[in-house]
């Protein structure tokens, strides 16, 4: 089961930020193997994953970066949730 429980704000986006990396990884190594295959259908299909990829490390490495700075703060850490609640929401593609 997904970890539910955890012992700070900060321990939530260091687990996001591990689980970001994992997706990076497994994304690369389908593309590794697609290049060696020269599968340039499925390459080019995986580049979208790719970039989108970049986006979600840079997203959560700057909210974990935030995190890191506020987390012994209460109003930093509210003024962040406010900040974060006010994001405009990603449409499911």
């Amino acid at each position: 089961a997904p970890q539910s429980e955890f012992t700070c704000s900060l321990a939530v986006f260091k687990l996001a930020m591990a689980q970001e990396e994992a997706n990076t990884h497994s994304i690369n190594e389908l593309y590794s193997l697609a290049s060696a295959a020269h599968d340039h259908a499925t390459i080019s299909h995986l580049q979208w994953f790719v970039d989108e990829q970049v986006e979600e490390e840079k997203s959560v490495g700057e909210i974990l970066s935030l995190v890191e700075r506020a987390q012994n703060d209460v109003n930093a850490m509210l003024y962040l949730n406010d900040r974060l609640a006010q994001r405009p929401q990603e449409s499911a593609e």
